[in-house]
């Protein structure tokens, strides 16, 4: 998943290197919960394969302790964040309310769309899945921007995409 930019210093300065170790040398380039391989597609959804790191236990960036990282493919790592991330967009909605609120401006319905953290490009004027999210992909930490292909509005988008090599001594005859 990507790291949010308001979330960026709170990580380790060693970040990559652990999520590359848990990714390739512990996992060995496969999910450690359903076992599905790296870049291959998926087995259940069919979709690429992208390994991430997930804080498993605890979602604190600042913990990056080995045994609360594990390496998930999209799926997993979703359905783990999943209750996290709709815990933090009641907090943000919560907190913008009160905002709102304490500054005396008129209450105005607010909805919220989950385009923050995902797997995919979503529209966050009209929460529109963007297809073929993998082509819209740039270089690392590049942002750009696109048009909806529902509303049609202009939007942002970042992601973070991470490629390693890793190689092993094989058993010597």
């Amino acid at each position: 998943m990507p790291i949010r930019p308001e979330d960026k210093a709170r990580y380790p300065k060693d970040w990559k290197l652990r999520s590359r170790f848990v990714r390739f040398y512990r996992a060995r380039n496969k999910c450690e919960w359903c076992g599905a391989r790296n870049y291959e597609p998926h087995p259940e959804t069919g979709s690429k394969v992208v390994l991430t790191t997930a804080h498993v236990f605890d979602h604190n960036p600042e913990n990056a302790a080995l045994w609360n990282l594990a390496a998930l493919c999209q799926k997993c790592h979703n359905n783990h964040d999943a209750p996290h991330r709709a815990r933090r967009r009641r907090e943000r909605l919560y907190h913008n309310q009160l905002e709102m609120f304490t500054r005396g401006d008129e209450m105005k319905e607010m909805k919220e769309i989950d385009h923050e953290d995902t797997s995919e490009v979503v529209c966050p004027y009209c929460g529109h899945k963007q297809s073929d999210t993998w082509e819209l992909t740039g270089g690392d930490d590049e942002e750009d921007t696109v048009n909806c292909g529902k509303c049609e509005k202009e939007f942002g988008y970042r992601t973070e995409i991470t490629i390693d090599f890793t190689s092993w001594k094989l058993k010597e005859e």
